[in-house]
């Protein structure tokens, strides 16, 4: 009965995450802290196209993805990952360029 139970939280969770349903609260490189249900923190490796799309040390409880469902994941958070380069390559540039203006005193 407990197994039963544990894993109708496990689905439960690995739904959540693999149908983009989270807030993103912290994003890095290659992993990123999701927040589920307001409150229920996961983090996430994020590499290789959704190869390695999977639930990393310190989130809320592991998640065993199949290849299929790390793909469905990724595609849920590629586009948030996209966002997030422009920006940070976005906000890289301007602080070149205004270092670059204040070096030639424009």
């Amino acid at each position: 009965m407990m197994e039963a139970k544990i894993k109708e939280v496990h689905d439960y969770f690995k739904g959540k995450i693999i149908n983009g349903e989270y807030k993103v609260v912290k994003r890095g490189d290659h992993v990123w802290n999701l927040m589920v249900d307001g409150k229920y923190e996961f983090r996430l490796w994020i590499a290789n196209d959704g190869y390695n799309f999977s639930a990393y040390d310190g989130s809320f409880m592991p998640l065993k993805l199949t290849v299929k469902e790390q793909l469905k994941g990724w595609t849920k958070i590629k586009k948030l990952i996209k966002e997030w380069e422009q920006t940070t390559q976005k906000r890289e540039k301007t602080k070149q360029f205004n270092k670059l203006k204040k070096e030639l005193g424009l």
